[in-house]
């Protein structure tokens, strides 16, 4: 009963917030779901309020209590063509079955000059057709939108040459570890999507400081001391997936460790993005863990991170391993998280065959995750 009344009261104070300044954002961090080889984000309000996503940067203004699920699709470049216009931003398919969104604000990147913004539009595609809504406001970071049913929105701009926030994102390929993918884009994509497809491959992301300005169309190229890079120059396209390709790779030695990156407009000292990288040392490769002990350790990454948890229990369940009862408890909640719980109460319970099984599906399906939790295993012993 404590619990819940201070639920209502956190409710209540931001709700008098939101009342106070109609302008303050709530910022969450969405449950994300990487099912199905795509991320699916998703927020549940408990009150009216507008609320920011800390991932992808887009804002739902509530009308009332509800749950958002949302993920990136692809632009269809039939429809676009038709238009004239390019995209300013990714793609959203977004849902609400309750309906309580009244309002989007999608971020975009573009540097404005002045009070100039109207090339800015906002497209609602439902089925094959596309509509061409007029921003409520263009702000510095976002574009406004008033929404009367939910499908899916993104930002086109009518520029084929304007100046925008970039990011410039590296990945140490792996196996080897000796050439750097680097990565130039626009800054309203969330790094999660390029991540997701890079450590999808089994590279390793490299921290640094992403942000930089760059030029729709200008052609740029990367240094990088004696070091080969290709290719020699690249121009930035602004373009907003499904893939996302490296747009220089740098072949270093294995033993490096650290390099100094610099990236200018082609054939010109003008530098954009002077980068000293410290490169992060591939994991040695895990001996093998009995399987139980591989399970325990690492009980709350597996229930945290595991996706392909259905997939997973269908196969242990077509071997025999698990009864009906248990595969049809597992498949019963809603979150990945819930299910895996679920499994984990069974795999606990079983012998060591069906953990034995548990570890191979999960190394075939989930390789990136098998990867680092036989790595951390390493660093713990």
């Amino acid at each position: 009963m404590d619990e819940h009344r201070g639920s209502e009261t956190v409710s209540a104070a931001a709700e008098r917030t939101e009342k106070q300044d109609p302008t303050h954002k709530i910022k969450f961090t969405p449950e994300i779901d990487h099912s199905n080889g795509k991320i699916t984000y998703r927020y549940h309000s408990t009150h009216v309020a507008q609320f920011q996503c800390s991932v992808t940067g887009l804002v739902f203004v509530m009308e009332m209590v509800g749950e958002v699920q949302y993920c990136m699709a692809p632009w269809d470049s039939n429809l676009l063509t038709a238009t004239g216009q390019q995209p300013a931003g990714p793609l959203f398919n977004i849902i609400c079955p309750q309906g309580s969104v009244r309002e989007l604000h999608l971020p975009h990147c573009e540097v404005l000059s002045g009070d100039k913004c109207d090339f800015l539009s906002v497209a609602h595609v439902h089925g094959d057709s596309m509509e061409m809504l007029q921003p409520l406001e263009v702000t510095n970071t976002h574009v406004r939108v008033k929404v009367e049913r939910l499908s899916l929105f993104g930002l086109l701009t009518r520029l084929f040459t304007s100046t925008v926030q970039g990011q410039v994102l590296l990945f140490l390929r792996q196996p080897g570890g000796d050439i750097l993918n680097v990565l130039l884009l626009p800054r309203n994509i969330p790094i999660s999507e390029v991540q997701e497809q890079q450590q999808q491959q089994g590279n390793l992301p490299v921290q640094t400081t992403p942000n930089c300005t760059l030029n729709r169309g200008d052609v740029y190229q990367l240094s990088c001391e004696q070091y080969e890079i290709q290719p020699k120059s690249a121009q930035f396209d602004c373009e907003y997936g499904p893939n996302y390709h490296p747009t220089f790779e740098v072949f270093l030695q294995r033993s490096v460790e650290e390099v100094n990156l610099r990236l200018c407009v082609w054939k010109s000292d003008m530098v954009v993005w002077p980068r000293r990288v410290r490169l992060p040392v591939p994991a040695p490769p895990a001996p093998p863990l009995p399987a139980d002990s591989f399970i325990d350790q690492h009980m709350d990454e597996l229930i945290q991170r595991v996706t392909q948890v259905e997939a997973i229990a269908e196969a242990l369940f077509s071997k025999g391993l698990i009864q009906w009862e248990a595969y049809s408890k597992i498949r019963a909640p809603q979150t990945s998280q819930e299910k895996m719980r679920e499994l984990f109460q069974v795999l606990r319970a079983g012998g060591p065959e069906l953990k034995s099984a548990f570890c191979k599906l999960l190394k075939e399906k989930e390789p990136s995750l098998f990867k680092d939790l036989c790595a951390a295993s390493v660093q713990r012993v």
